[in-house]
Order: structure tokens, then C-alpha cells, then sequence
């Protein structure tokens, strides 16, 4: 089952008449659209934004954290800890 399509249609005009074009054009909506794609994501900088910078301070202390924790483990038991003995069974 192929469907055909029609690109070049003879029954309607190539380009809309100047009427169609006026009932579009909306300068304040241009406008409006422009600055919204242009203005940067947040409006405050993320240190000032308190939920952000929040998140932002317990990312970076889980990283630490993890950091240390993997660190330790690749360094192994410290000569000065005493040595833990399994419980006897």
C-alpha cells in the first residue's frame, strides 16, 4: 500500500495573500517569543538562589564523601589500627 502525495498543488495559491499575512503578523507576540529564547535560564545567579545553592552544597559534599570513602579503601588498614578478628564459630 503506497501513498502518493501531492507537493505541487494547482488548486491553491504558492504564497497566501497579503490579508492571510496581516491576520498573522503580531509584533508584541514577536517580541515576547525573541526574549524569552534569549534571556538566560535562571534569573537570579545560582549562588543567590537558595534551593539551588543548597542543591548544589549537598552535591558537593556526597562527592567529598565518596571521595574519602574510596580513597580509604584503596589505601587499605592503617598499621596503627588494631586488627579485627572474625568471631569464632
Amino acid at each position: 500500500m503506497r501513498k502518493h502525495y501531492r507537493i505541487g498543488r494547482k488548486d491553491r495559491p504558492s504564497e497566501p495573500d497579503d490579508r492571510t499575512v496581516s491576520r498573522y503578523k503580531d509584533m508584541g507576540r514577536l517580541m515576547y517569543n525573541y526574549q524569552k529564547a534569549t534571556r538566560p535560564l535562571y534569573e537570579r545567579p545560582l549562588y543567590r538562589d537558595p534551593r539551588a545553592f543548597l542543591a548544589l552544597l549537598i552535591i558537593i559534599l556526597l562527592t567529598i564523601l565518596v571521595w574519602e570513602a574510596v580513597e580509604e579503601e584503596q589505601r587499605g588498614p592503617s598499621p596503627d589500627a588494631p586488627a579485627v578478628e572474625a568471631p569464632a564459630s
